[in-house]
C-alpha cells in the first residue's frame, strides 16, 4: 500500500468515545483538526480505537460539533435540554470546564448577540431531536418495566396522532401503558417524519450503542392511506439481567 493511501485509511478511520457512559463514534479526521486538543494527543500516543474518559457526556456532544464545524452550537434558552436544567450562566461555565479539560478554544457568547438564521434554525433542530431521543429512551423503558418485549410506532404525514402497537401480536392495547406512549409520542407528530428523514442512521445506532438489548428498526414506505410513514420497531431480549441493564440505563440518559 502506498504512503497516499495508507494516509487516508487512517484518517477514515472510526474511533469510537465513552464520554461518562455516553457513546460516540466519528472519523479520527475529524478529531485531528485540532492537533493541541486531549483527544488528538491520546489518539497518537496510544494508536487506539476507543478512548473513554470520565467528563459530563451531555456537554461533550457541543465539542463533538465543535471539532465537525469549528463552531459552539448552543441550545437556545426556552430548550428542554437537560444541559439547561440549571440555568443559562452556570450551563456555560460548566461547558467551558469541559471544553479546557479537552483542550479545545472555547469563545464565549457575547451578551445578546444577534443570531443568524441558520444558527437558530440549527439550535431548533438540534433541540428537536434531542427531545425526540429522550422520549425514545422513555417509551422503551415503559414497555419494559410493563413485561412487553416489543413496540411499534408509525409516524406519517397525513395519519395523526401516531401510531401505537405494543407486545408480538400487531394488536392496539387499551391500556395504561398504551395510553401513556401515545401521550408521550403525540408531541412528535409532525416533526417525527422530518427527524428520521434527516437523522435516521445517527439515532438508530445512538439507541442501540446506550441501551442494553435493543433491537432497532424503521421501516419506511409510502400508502395511499397516509402518505409517506416510518414505522419504528423497538423490541429486545427478555433475559432478566438484560432488563435490569436496559432500565438502568434508560433511567440514566433519559
Amino acid at each position: 500500500m502506498s504512503q497516499n493511501n495508507e494516509y487516508y485509511v487512517l484518517a477514515d478511520r472510526r474511533i469510537k468515545l465513552n464520554i461518562g457512559g455516553f457513546k460516540y463514534e466519528t472519523k479520527r479526521s475529524t478529531l485531528i483538526n485540532y492537533p493541541d486538543s486531549l483527544i488528538a494527543n491520546d489518539i497518537e500516543e496510544n494508536e487506539t480505537n476507543e478512548l473513554f474518559y470520565n467528563r459530563d457526556g451531555h456537554l461533550f456532544w457541543y465539542i463533538l460539533q465543535f471539532y465537525r464545524t469549528g463552531r459552539i452550537h448552543l441550545p437556545l434558552a426556552n430548550s428542554s435540554s437537560p444541559c439547561l436544567s440549571c440555568g443559562q450562566p452556570t450551563f456555560l461555565e460548566h461547558l467551558k470546564r469541559e471544553f479546557e479539560y479537552f483542550r479545545m478554544p472555547f469563545s464565549e457568547p457575547i451578551e445578546n448577540r444577534k443570531l443568524a438564521s441558520s444558527d437558530i434554525m440549527e439550535s431548533l433542530i438540534a433541540s428537536r431531536v434531542d427531545e425526540f431521543l429522550n422520549v425514545l429512551k422513555k417509551v422503551f423503558m415503559e414497555v419494559i418495566i410493563a413485561n412487553e418485549t416489543k413496540v411499534e410506532i408509525t409516524f406519517s404525514v397525513k395519519k395523526t396522532p401516531p401510531e401505537v402497537r405494543i407486545g408480538k401480536e400487531r394488536s392496539i392495547m387499551k391500556s395504561y401503558l398504551y395510553e401513556n406512549i401515545c401521550k408521550m409520542v403525540a408531541p412528535f407528530s409532525e416533526s417525527a417524519i422530518k427527524i428520521l428523514d434527516m437523522f435516521n442512521d445517527e439515532i438508530g445506532q445512538h439507541m442501540r450503542e446506550n441501551l442494553p438489548g435493543l433491537t432497532w428498526r424503521v421501516d419506511s414506505n409510502f400508502s395511499q392511506e397516509i402518505g409517506n410513514f416510518h414505522n419504528i420497531r423497538m423490541q429486545y431480549q427478555s433475559e432478566g439481567v438484560l432488563i435490569r441493564e436496559a432500565i438502568i440505563a434508560s433511567s440514566k440518559h433519559a
